[in-house]
């Protein structure tokens, strides 16, 4: 007999049959209609496959959860679950859910979904009946007394047992007495039973909906905390972090393994799914990791397109997110936003696991000026700096040489005699604008006195330098850079600086009266204003203005964000809002 039930539990599904998962994922599908053979299906998937009950479980707790989610969706998931309230495995599973009976709380209380009041009721009812089946009345202070169903109410003496009171008699009943009178009578007896109990839970729910209702108005105005307090901890570039013998694959020299969460989970939207792997916290990168094998067909382009794989630089921002039930059950959420618009939600098992990472984000991708040197960079420098490279004849790497700016200019033809520009060591050492590279190119009738006035004169230091020179098959065409001048609201001149713009005017054609377009990619509204606050911009002779009318900087950041979201909310054979939100 133990034989059998292994080889009934290890046995194959059948052919066409879908995991748990996979169904509830399309049943809760927008273009989805849930229907009574749907959930029959989904409900003898649970029942033949014990193992996937925690999966059903966990899915549909973050359906119905989702306040913010379409209610459409919610309504399918609190059906779904109402209907697995005959499986003690699902059951079972759905109590050790964390969060989920402060979720069913929340149901019980909601309004005006856009529904409808038929459907808004539904909602109520199969909440309160999933809490009432999971968790009974122990423990609950917003849970329903004795079912009024079930027990007899003192003060009516018809809620007794239809059954008993209404049983035929031993004796033949009184001729006058007809069938039908007796039927009436009957039904007569049972209507008033069950409208008393009715009327009974009414009053019941009445109560505890105004009890919830209170209780949430104390957690708005700080009576009671509605979240588990999140811990923090002070982001330290110079730390000494544990080096773990882990190894993953393309793993850069330098690069350690600091941290790791085991037991993590990549929370997905599109299908709805988790996926259980663990996550890796370095020096240069985060990463999540998914067992060879488990991952759906459909997520495999997760991997090939390396979305798991996070470095430190392109991380925007660390959201810790953190849910606490009245039983104290905490459920911790870990998301990163990244540059290129990707947002990754993970599960993770405790609370230090958050503070850990986002102290490692913080510390390691933004460290600040005075800790420079805790970027990785310099850590795979001094690794490379070991190492040589044996296609070059034994050359020694150190990563520092793998961009040469000198040669880079020598290619454009700017260090040769015939060149009115030439190369200027002035910066070397990062002393006359942080921002720009040690090597710089300046016109040659510049003398280094009028560069360092001119570079005090200009925004962070940023003078005017060449960016790209033509050569001379286009007649030395150039492009410079610089940053708004700081003239101020009453036209502080600059003897120094209108020299060296003068210099890049005449440019080849040295002598000649030649007009030196600039372009101020500011609207013109802008630059007005920010005079007042001691910036300007180039009111030279021999120059010809133009503004760009481009915003300021966070204005179009704010812009790439919300094009990020809407290419991000696109779904693969479902119509998107591309065409609403962007085109």
């Amino acid at each position: 007999a133990v034989g059998e039930q292994i080889g009934h539990a290890l046995a194959p599904s059948s052919q066409g049959q879908a995991a748990v998962g996979e169904q509830i994922g399309h049943a809760l599908a927008p273009s989805s209609h849930v229907d009574f053979p749907m959930i029959t299906d989904i409900c003898q998937r649970v029942a033949d496959h014990p193992a996937e009950a925690a999966e059903a479980a966990r899915l549909l707790h973050i359906a119905f959860a989702d306040q913010n989610g379409p209610p459409q969706r919610r309504l399918k998931a609190i059906t779904i679950v109402h209907e697995l309230m005959h499986d003690p495995q699902a059951i079972a599973e759905l109590c050790g859910v964390p969060g989920i009976r402060d979720s069913l709380w929340q149901l019980q209380a909601v309004r005006s979904t856009g529904l409808g009041d038929s459907a808004d009721e539904q909602l109520r009812m199969f909440a309160t009946e999933v809490e009432k089946k999971c968790f009974g009345s122990f423990g609950d202070p917003f849970a329903m007394p004795e079912d009024p169903f079930t027990r007899p109410l003192s003060s009516q003496p018809l809620a007794t047992t239809p059954r008993d009171e209404l049983a035929v008699p031993s004796h033949p009943p009184p001729p006058r007495v007809r069938k039908r009178d007796q039927a009436m009578d009957m039904f007569s007896k049972i209507g008033s039973v069950v409208q008393a109990n009715l009327a009974a839970a009414g009053a019941v729910a009445q109560t505890n909906l105004a009890s919830a209702q209170e209780a949430a108005m104390a957690r708005l105005q700080g009576g009671q905390p509605n979240s588990a307090e999140i811990p923090r901890l002070v982001p330290n570039p110079i730390a000494t972090r544990p080096s773990l013998d882990i190894r993953i694959d393309d793993m850069r020299a330098g690069e350690t393994v600091h941290h790791v969460v085991q037991r993590a989970f990549y929370l997905n939207t599109k299908p709805l799914c988790e996926v259980q792997g663990r996550l890796l916290v370095t020096n240069y990168r985060i990463r999540f990791q998914v067992p060879k094998g488990t991952l759906r067909a459909e997520l495999a382009w997760l991997l090939e397109k390396q979305v798991f794989d996070v470095p430190m630089g392109l991380v925007e921002e660390v959201k810790l997110e953190s849910r606490l039930s009245e039983a104290e059950v905490a459920e911790w959420r870990l998301r990163f936003v990244t540059k290129d618009f990707r947002s990754l939600t993970f599960l993770v098992p405790e609370a230090r696991d958050l503070a850990i990472v986002e102290e490692a984000v913080l510390a390691l991708a933004q460290p600040g000026p005075a800790y420079t040197s805790s970027l990785f960079a310099f850590r795979h420098s001094r690794e490379l700096a070991a190492t040589y490279d044996t296609d070059t004849g034994g050359q020694q790497l150190d990563g520092w040489g793998l961009h040469d700016t000198a040669a880079e200019f020598a290619r454009m033809g700017i260090d040769s005699d015939s060149f009115p520009w030439s190369l200027c060591t002035a910066n070397c050492r990062y002393a006359l604008c942080s921002s720009y590279p040690g090597i710089l190119v300046q016109p040659k009738a510049t003398t280094e006195r009028d560069l360092r006035v001119s570079a005090s004169f200009r925004m962070f230091n940023r003078l005017p330098t060449m960016s790209w020179c033509g050569g001379n098959r286009l007649g030395n065409a150039s492009l410079w850079r610089c940053a708004q001048t700081s003239e101020g609201l009453f036209g502080t001149a600059c003897p120094e600086d209108e020299r060296l713009v003068a210099s890049i005017r005449h440019g080849a054609a040295a002598g000649q009266d030649r007009e030196l377009l600039i372009m101020d990619l500011r609207p013109r509204a802008s630059a007005y204003a920010n005079k007042v606050g001691g910036g300007g911009f180039e009111s030279y002779s021999g120059c010809r203005l133009l503004f760009g009318g481009i915003d300021a900087a966070s204005v179009v950041r704010d812009a790439w964000r919300l094009m990020g979201q809407a290419v991000s909310n696109l779904c693969s054979g479902e119509v998107g809002s591309w065409f609403r939100d962007v085109a």
